[in-house]
This record gives structure tokens, C-alpha cells and sequence, in this order.
């Protein structure tokens, strides 16, 4: 990783928590096909990707999103929400919230031919190393994919309701 200038750090960070905090503001409508929601970083990859404080916060800032919209969620509606983050591409983390059960089945199976998901040790505490103040429920993975042309491994982890 390069140690390049990041010009308007306080800028996009303000950006980031305001775009993050306006999208989580109210619970979704539950008019989506696919059985999930799925709300992105709102934050640009070299932006992110500029320290390792700036992911940590990043972090951080979804668990309590998704703690928020656990918090507003009507008591008629069950979805589950958990947070994703990859270690080794924070940029792909997300709040997940999962309409039905059947979803997150699918979602958390993961043992195919192709793509294996095989649990971390709970002993391992992600948000201590860290230094992410968060009490939540995690479950960590190490995630294998491989292909004729491509093979790829990395760590995943689930946070809030798992």
C-alpha cells in the first residue's frame, strides 16, 4: 500500500459518516425480491484504504448503523441484520439485513465445490485486536474460493445477528 497525500481527509470522513447515518436513518421497505438488503460504504476505495485508523473507524461506525437499525426495526417485522467485513478488502463491507430465514441459510452455507467457508476458532477476538469497542455477537470464517484459473483466500466476519 502506497503512503500517498489523502487531500480532504476530514472532508470525506464527515462525508462518509453523514451519507452512512442518512441511509441507516429509517428502516427499509420491505418491497425486495431478493430476500436482502444490502447497504455498501458509502466511503471511496483509496479513501479507505489510506490507514489502517480510517477502516478501524469505518468498522466501527457500521456496527453501531446496524445496532441503530436494530433499534428502529418495527416489532412486527424478524429480518436479521448483521454486518459483513472482509479483512483483507474492508472496502467490501456491508449491513446485511436478511427478510427471511431461508436467505440467511443460503447466505451463511457455504460449501460448495468452489467456495468453502470454514469456522474461526471463537477464542480469536476480532474487535479486540482491532480496537473496535463494540458488544455484539461475531462469528469469523476463513473463506476459500478456487476456480480453474483462480484461487483465493481470505478472512470474513459476521457481526451482530448471527
Amino acid at each position: 500500500m502506497s503512503s500517498k497525500k489523502i487531500r480532504g481527509r476530514k472532508r470525506k470522513w464527515r462525508n462518509f459518516i453523514n451519507n452512512l447515518t442518512k441511509i441507516t436513518s429509517i428502516y427499509p421497505v420491505r418491497n425486495n425480491e431478493l430476500g436482502y438488503l444490502n447497504y455498501k460504504l458509502p466511503i471511496g476505495q483509496d479513501f479507505l484504504e489510506s490507514s489502517v485508523k480510517i477502516k478501524r473507524l469505518c468498522i466501527q461506525k457500521l456496527l453501531q448503523q446496524a445496532k441503530h437499525l436494530q433499534e428502529i426495526r418495527p416489532n412486527n417485522i424478524k429480518d436479521r441484520i448483521i454486518v459483513f467485513v472482509n479483512l483483507q478488502d474492508v472496502w467490501d463491507a456491508s449491513i446485511i439485513i436478511f427478510q427471511n430465514e431461508d436467505c440467511f441459510s443460503e447466505f451463511i452455507s457455504r460449501d460448495t465445490e468452489y467456495e468453502k467457508w470454514l469456522p474461526i476458532s471463537e477464542e480469536c477476538d476480532i474487535l479486540k485486536e482491532w480496537n473496535i469497542r463494540c458488544d455484539v455477537p461475531k462469528k469469523g470464517y476463513k473463506r476459500m474460493i478456487t476456480d480453474e484459473e483462480f484461487s483465493m483466500n481470505d478472512e470474513v466476519w459476521l457481526f451482530g445477528e448471527i
